[in-house]
């Protein structure tokens, strides 16, 4: 309690003595930063507090992390926006939590400038309900003047407007927020991605590419009808994916799971991009028992020198590899080199080993990660998008019982996803 105490009344003062520094020109947009930033901080401290006192003193010290992370993803949950975003981008959870699902804005209203004016163009009518709820946005159901039934993707009111302010704010709660895992990575890397994420221009873009290479189904893009903060596609039917798992056969699961590794890794070594938003509420399976991928505002292209290296580990995850292409400096120790081969090792096991399958066992040694060995990695920027192969995608894999995929070397993915 003490500690916590302490860190609270170093968040105070820091908040201050920035505040004493500001023009008087910004001080109030200043002071409304800063608010929203303590308001947040003094919120997660409290649930910790709370959360602390009802916590068994015997408890491991990984369960404590794990909740600690999760307090901290409802706090930010709480608050919105691109919060809500940060929320989703938390990587430390449970097994078999369907974390990015539970992940929702509080905000409710809709941008209606943008309905109004392509309703009054175009002929564009939308139905009033909201039918989905996401971090960033709305989903409603429309009908374009063709009769078609198409899918309304509509971003909250102001949102674009506070991303300056919540960045600040983020910024602002660094102190506290970079404690965690990956946190100073997830901040990063938001506040670099987030304006993109914003434009539905972009996502649409990203969308019409996944439709001309991928295998599996995406949803037709309507871009003249759709704006910066409305994204217009086909409506599709499908079976609910949570339906799906607990519905489904087990050869039908392990067909849909098979679609789901292909179109990943098939884009991220084919074309060097990685569509980072898997979860259960962005699959769909269709009536002719086709995979549909949803909402591709979460895409990201990296550099043709990064995806060499991961191809590199993926080819060979020895120490040898790792140290060569810069992960692992000369300063470990022997336990910490041992613990980063295992690492590795262990999270290429569904692609190295005929005959695996993800089962809950593997899914909780996997995503068990010790803190202090990888403390001295040297990980480089973009890793944590490919976190969400090992947090999401394994979670859905695990969901479905899947068997892995005997891909060795990159080589047998690209042949196997031609």
């Amino acid at each position: 309690m003490a500690v916590l105490a302490r860190e609270g009344f170093s968040f105070f003062f820091l908040s201050r003595k920035k505040k004493v520094c500001i023009k008087s020109k910004t001080s109030y947009h200043t002071k409304e930063r800063m608010l929203r930033a303590g308001s947040i901080g003094l919120n997660f401290l409290a649930k910790i507090m709370l959360s602390t006192n009802s916590t068994s003193p015997n408890a491991a010290g990984l369960k404590v992390a794990i909740n600690r992370l999760r307090l901290l993803r409802d706090t930010l949950q709480e608050h919105g926006g691109i919060f809500a975003k940060v929320a989703q981008m938390l990587s430390l959870d449970t097994p078999t939590a369907d974390v990015f699902d539970e992940c929702r804005s509080r905000l409710s209203q809709p941008t209606h400038d943008d309905f109004l004016t392509t309703m009054d163009q175009l002929k564009f009518t939308v139905e009033p309900q909201v039918i989905k709820s996401g971090s960033l946005s709305h989903l409603y159901v429309g009908t374009v003047p063709d009769g078609t039934k198409v899918a309304v993707k509509v971003q909250y009111v102001g949102l674009a407007e506070r991303c300056d302010a919540d960045l600040y704010a983020i910024k602002l709660l660094g102190s506290l927020l970079y404690k965690f895992p990956d946190m100073a990575m997830v901040m990063d890397e938001v506040s670099s991605k987030i304006r993109d994420e914003l434009n539905y221009v972009l996502e649409a873009e990203s969308q019409e590419w996944f439709c001309e290479i991928a295998r599996v189904r995406v949803p037709r893009v309507y871009k003249e009808f759709s704006t910066p903060t409305m994204l217009v596609s086909e409506f599709v039917e499908g079976e609910d994916f949570g339906a799906f798992v607990t519905q489904a056969s087990q050869p039908r699961k392990n067909a849909i799971a098979r679609e789901l590794c292909r179109f990943l890794f098939g884009a991220l070594w084919g074309h060097r991009t990685l569509y980072s938003d898997v979860h259960f509420g962005n699959l769909l399976v269709d009536e002719n028992d086709r995979l549909v991928v949803l909402d591709f505002g979460c895409v990201h292209r990296f550099e043709p020198e990064f995806v060499d290296m991961l191809a590199r580990i993926w080819d060979d995850p020895s120490v040898k590899t790792l140290r060569e292409v810069g992960i692992l400096p000369d300063s470990l120790t022997a336990e910490e080199v041992k613990y980063a081969a295992e690492y590795f090792a262990m999270q290429l096991e569904p692609w190295k080993v005929q005959g695996f399958v993800f089962t809950p066992e593997w899914m909780s040694k996997a995503t068990d990660r010790d803190q202090a060995m990888m403390a001295n990695w040297q990980m480089p920027r973009g890793v944590i998008y490919l976190n969400k192969i090992v947090y999401s995608l394994y979670n859905v894999l695990g969901s479905l019982n899947a068997p892995g995929i005997y891909w060795p070397t990159t080589k047998h993915v690209l042949q196997d996803c031609q």
